[in-house]
């Protein structure tokens, strides 16, 4: 099986729901980016879904923007639950 490890259609919607939720809380990228110890080039990054998140910074994410896991993944796991209905619809 090939690996794949650019960004496809997954990271960017996670990265979508990392700025949606950044948002909600009026967190700008360098301040959450100063809550994870990370700069804020990497949250634009993370955000426009150019880098993905690893498991771990995922939850350090989650945990700084007081959002469950599966917060990230909401129309994701109904688009694999069913392919046929793209994401969104």
């Amino acid at each position: 099986p090939e690996i794949i490890v650019s960004p496809n259609d997954a990271d960017r919607y996670v990265g979508q729901k990392v700025r949606q939720a950044r948002r909600e809380l009026g967190l700008t990228q360098e301040a959450l980016s100063s809550l994870l110890g990370i700069t804020f080039q990497q949250i634009q990054k993370y955000e426009a879904g150019q880098s993905r998140l690893s498991a771990g910074r995922l939850r350090d994410v989650a945990m700084a923007l007081n959002k469950p896991i599966d917060f990230f993944y909401e129309l994701l796991s109904l688009n694999f639950l069913h392919p046929e209905k793209p994401i969104g619809t």
